[in-house]
């Protein structure tokens, strides 16, 4: 395949990433959820295939319902993290108050680390999480 340009985007306000080719993705193998490996090499970065190997995407949803406060919001998000959850949607049946979406919002950046928003609405924030917790320890 010859070279292609892409260009870095800013997700979640500390990760960058870069699409990779469509192309490539079905050449080698590839969908969704499936690893590659991602190699510095002189300077540049080399991504390579894993043969194919997909790793079960973990999603979770929370409801946010009126009897829930705060501190079991965290404990609820915190569990879902020590959990391995790839991707976290919280939603409520209504409008999220803005001291429960900055909770969430504090809970990805400054309690779990590698946990970027992906998506927020008026009623629903995606969290995804961009390391492999399974090689962090609980």
């Amino acid at each position: 395949m010859a070279a292609v340009t892409r260009r870095i985007q800013l997700t979640g306000g500390s990760t960058y990433i870069i699409s990779i080719p469509g192309k490539w993705v079905k050449e080698n193998g590839l969908d969704r959820g499936s690893e590659v490996s991602v190699e510095e090499v002189n300077g540049n970065l080399v991504v390579s295939a894993r043969g194919g190997q997909k790793t079960r995407e973990r999603n979770r949803r929370i409801n946010i319902t009126k009897a829930m406060d705060r501190d079991l919001l965290q404990r609820v998000l915190t569990a879902a993290y020590i959990a391995g959850f790839d991707t976290l949607v919280v939603r409520s049946n209504q409008y999220i108050s803005q001291e429960m979406r900055e909770d969430i919002k504090r809970f990805a950046k400054v309690v779990m680390g590698g946990v970027e928003i992906f998506e927020e609405g008026a009623n629903s924030i995606v969290l995804q999480n961009v390391l492999d917790s399974s090689t962090f320890p609980p």
